[in-house]
């Protein structure tokens, strides 16, 4: 029983990585499709801990934290990631029934 509920979680947390991943492509900036064309993402599901992670790997594209965090100068910010984690922490504490 245990190791089919972990093959669930796991199965949950690698779909809710891909919707990550496809939030904050449809909330990229287009200009040239390098900040859609540049999301990813990674599940590391080997040991107790399990993990997943996605948007943009450090400065790839050199602008995606410029345009994602905003600046001083007159770029809003765009807050992908942030409304990416923030819609699939929600969808897995919910079918986690809230633990």
């Amino acid at each position: 029983h245990l190791n089919k509920s972990r093959q669930k979680l796991v199965l949950d947390m690698s779909n809710a990585r891909r919707r990550g991943e496809g939030i904050v492509r449809a909330k990229s900036r287009v200009d040239t499709g390098k900040m859609q064309d540049s999301v990813t993402g990674t599940g590391d599901f080997g040991t107790d801990i399990l993990k997943i992670s996605f948007g943009w790997e450090s400065f790839n594209p050199f602008y995606a934290p410029f345009q994602e965090f905003g600046t001083r100068t007159g770029i809003t910010p765009m807050m992908a990631v942030f409304d990416a984690f923030n819609s699939v922490t929600a969808e897995l504490a919910a079918r986690l029934g809230g633990r």
